[in-house]
């Protein structure tokens, strides 16, 4: 995926929110089809090339999004997502792959907003999820993913400019319990 290199992750388990450049809007979700994007390629994780463009596509090569995203789709990120609006829970986002992410070689990930800043995070053994000790719902969940939410999230306060990302396939998805 093309998307500028000057957002970093820092501490694990978090995201740095320090612009637009690295989200994928809701719409780009209804429009996860096959399309090219304003550079006129697509990009995958294994391959990325600078653009320069107001919108982008990108190529998902991992199941770790199923069944939102397929392997094999294409989703278009939107440049100027978040340039009037900040990042809400249930956002689905696009950013550099942590240097300590498990898959090697894999440039840039995607997944979705799970915790705020501020707020305290953690999940049971069974994958419910809990926001500041309320159980929260995760209407984007597949049966599957209810059925194997791999390991639960560790009760723990995320920091301000920071948020929390999950795969929506959570027993194969390398996220913030991983990175």
């Amino acid at each position: 995926m093309s998307i500028r290199r000057d957002r970093r992750l820092s501490d694990n388990y978090f995201l740095d929110v320090l612009g637009p450049t690295r989200r994928l809007s809701w719409m780009a979700l209804a429009l996860a089809t096959v399309v090219a994007s304003a550079c006129g390629t697509s990009r995958s994780a294994a391959n990325a090339e600078k653009c320069t463009g107001p919108v982008q596509s990108f190529y998902v090569s991992s199941a770790a999004m199923a069944p939102t995203i397929k392997i094999g789709q294409h989703v278009i990120v939107d440049h100027g997502a978040y340039r009037t609006a900040s990042p809400q829970r249930g956002d689905i986002v696009v950013f550099t792959s942590p240097p300590l992410a498990v898959v090697p070689g894999v440039e840039y990930i995607i997944k979705r907003i799970i915790g705020l800043p501020g707020e305290g995070i953690s999940s049971s053994q069974t994958g419910q999820l809990s926001i500041n000790g309320q159980p929260t719902s995760q209407p984007w969940l597949s049966q599957a993913a209810r059925q194997d939410p791999g390991p639960p999230i560790v009760s723990q306060t995320i920091p301000a400019g920071k948020y929390y990302v999950l795969g929506d396939n959570r027993g194969d998805s390398q996220d913030s319990r991983y990175f």
